[in-house]
C-alpha cells in the first residue's frame, strides 16, 4: 500500500513538473514575441505581405476576426460548434472502453485549454511597442483559441484511441489543427506567437489532467504505443501534406507562419514520447513467485527482471 502511495506521488510531482515546463516555455513565447520591440515588428510585419488578405480599398486587413470571413476552400478553420462534436465523440471512446478516468481526463483537457485561452485573451496585456503597427496592436490575441481547441483535440485523440486506431486517428486531427493554425493566421485573426502559446496552453493541461485525474496516467500508460517514432513520423506526414495542400491553395504566406502551423505536431510529438516511450510512466508490476528452469523459483521484480526467489526452508529430510 505504502509503495502504491509513493508511485502516485511520483507520478503527479512528474506530471505538475512537466506542466510547470510548459508554461514557462509559453511565458517565454509571449514574453519575446508581445513584450519585446523587435518581437512586434516581426510579427506585424507580416500583415504587410502581398499575399496577405486586404479589405476592398487595398490596405492590410488590420487583426482580428472581420465582421464576415468569407467561406473559400483556403477557409478551413475548426468551428466551435464542430470542436464541441468532435470532442464529444472522442470522450464517446473510453467511455465504450469503460475507460472512465480517460473520459474524465479528455473532458479536464478541453474544459481546461479552452477556459485558459479564454482567460489569458483577456488578461494578458499587449503594449505598443512598434508605431507603424497602430491598427494591428489594438487587442490582445494570444493564444489563439480556434488553435487551442485543434490542437487539444488532437492531443486527446492521441491518448484516448485505442493503440490500433490511434495510428489513424492522431495524424487526422493534428492534420486538421495545423490547417486550422495556419488559416486563421491567413484570415489575418492570429500572430505566430498566438499559435504557439495555444499548442502551449493545450499541452500544460494534458499533464494538469493527469495529475488531477486518479487513475488517468495509469490507463493511460496501459495502453502504451509499443512504436512511438512510427507513430510520430505518420502525424508529422499528415501535417507536411496538409500545409503543402494549404500552401497551394493561393494563400503561400510567409514561412514563420508555416512553422507556426507546425506546433500542434510538435506538441503530439512530445506527449506522444512522453507518454508512450518504453521506459515512460507505467503500472509497476507485482512481484510474484514463477517457475524457471528446472525447479528453479524466481520472481519479478519491480523493473519486470527476472530474479532468484529466497528458497523456503524445506520442511523435511532429501
Amino acid at each position: 500500500m505504502l509503495t502504491d502511495i509513493r508511485a502516485s506521488l511520483a507520478t503527479r510531482r512528474r506530471e505538475v513538473v512537466a506542466a510547470a515546463c510548459t508554461a514557462l516555455f509559453a511565458a517565454v513565447v509571449y514574453a519575446l514575441a508581445v513584450l519585446t520591440p523587435a518581437g512586434q515588428e516581426l510579427e506585424n510585419a507580416l500583415f504587410r505581405l502581398p499575399e496577405f488578405p486586404t479589405d476592398p480599398g487595398g490596405t492590410p486587413m488590420t487583426l482580428g476576426p472581420p465582421p464576415e470571413i468569407t467561406d473559400t476552400p483556403t477557409t478551413v478553420i475548426l468551428r466551435s460548434g464542430h470542436a464541441a462534436v468532435l470532442g464529444g465523440l472522442l470522450l464517446l471512446v473510453p467511455l465504450a472502453r469503460r475507460k472512465v478516468s480517460l473520459a474524465v481526463w479528455g473532458l479536464v483537457t478541453l474544459t481546461g485549454s479552452a477556459v485558459t485561452a479564454g482567460v489569458l485573451k483577456q488578461l494578458l496585456p499587449r503594449p505598443l511597442l512598434d508605431p507603424s503597427a497602430l491598427g494591428l496592436t489594438a487587442d490582445n490575441s494570444a493564444p489563439s483559441g480556434h488553435a487551442t481547441m485543434a490542437t487539444s483535440l488532437a492531443l486527446v485523440a492521441l491518448v484516448v484511441c485505442p493503440a490500433a486506431v490511434r495510428y489513424i486517428a492522431a495524424p487526422a486531427a493534428v492534420a486538421l489543427a495545423a490547417l486550422t493554425s495556419y488559416f486563421v493566421q491567413g484570415a489575418g485573426w492570429h500572430r505566430p506567437s498566438d499559435i504557439v502559446t495555444a499548442a502551449a496552453v493545450s499541452l500544460l493541461w494534458c499533464y494538469l489532467a493527469s495529475a488531477l485525474v486518479p487513475g488517468a496516467a495509469e490507463d493511460i500508460a496501459a495502453t502504451r504505443t509499443k512504436r512511438p517514432w512510427s507513430l510520430s513520423l505518420g502525424v508529422a506526414a499528415a501535417t507536411a501534406a496538409a500545409l503543402w495542400w494549404a500552401w497551394g491553395q493561393g494563400t503561400e504566406l510567409d514561412a514563420l507562419i508555416l512553422a507556426a502551423a507546425v506546433a500542434p505536431c510538435v506538441a503530439v510529438v512530445v506527449l506522444t514520447h512522453y507518454r508512450f516511450r518504453s521506459e515512460g510512466p507505467h503500472p509497476v508490476p507485482v512481484a510474484s513467485p514463477q517457475v524457471h528452469g528446472e525447479g528453479e523459483n524466481t520472481a519479478v521484480s519491480a523493473e519486470g527482471r527476472l530474479t532468484p526467489a529466497t528458497e523456503a526452508p524445506s520442511s523435511g529430510h532429501g
